[in-house]
């Protein structure tokens, strides 16, 4: 099987995976754990097709400062969203992650946040390039399926959360292809989501 039949497969079975991983909020009680199962399976699949993920970050400093303001910009960017939707009145109804503490907040902060952001930038990222790229150059089509695509997932979350996925889904895919090393995308994601479920959240 070639590396983009490889790529194609795994891409599939992701987004069924992540997309399936809406059922984790019918089950509150076990939906950290589903989460944890889901990502772990996305890895895992990419593991088992192409045997290792370059987790290296780029060499550049200015691309692991970029990642961190990148993550930055996407919590603001949430913040501006959820501000225009109180504003106008936009209805924002949509599942949410309920509260963690001690150290099972601290366990998810660190393992549960690192393995979405692996799994998640393999699967819209990594494997999108790799996927869409076959049947067009163009970066428009890339920058904007892989987006869509991210911001569906979320969109069981409510407008904000779609909206902002979508956003996020860009300047993540920008890091990407900017400082070629998924690694540092992973970064971006992993900051914002820490400054999400550590501080906006909590």
């Amino acid at each position: 099987m070639s590396d983009v039949h490889k790529s194609f497969a795994v891409l599939i079975f992701g987004l069924l995976i992540g997309h399936f991983g809406w059922i984790k909020f019918s089950v509150p009680a076990f939906l950290y754990l589903i989460d944890y199962v889901q990502h772990l399976a996305i890895i895992g699949l990419y593991l088992y097709f192409f045997r290792k993920i370059d987790l290296k970050p780029s060499e550049k400093v200015v691309h692991n400062i970029a990642a961190i303001l990148a993550g930055l910009f996407i919590v603001i960017s949430y913040l501006f969203f959820r501000a225009i939707v109180l504003k106008f009145g936009v209805p924002n109804a949509g599942d949410r992650f309920p509260p963690l503490y001690g150290w099972v907040m601290g366990f998810d902060l660190i393992v549960g946040l690192a393995l979405t952001a692996v799994a998640e930038e393999l699967l819209y990222r990594k494997l999108m390039v790799d996927v869409i790229q076959t049947y067009t150059e163009r970066p428009i089509a890339v920058y904007l399926t892989s987006a869509a695509i991210f911001a569906l997932l979320h969109a069981n979350q409510g407008t904000v959360s779609a909206a902002n996925a979508f956003v996020a889904g860009i300047v993540l895919m920008f890091l990407y292809r900017w400082s070629g090393s998924i690694a540092t995308a992973m970064i971006a994601h992993y900051f914002a989501n820490l400054l999400f479920f550590g501080v906006i959240f909590s």
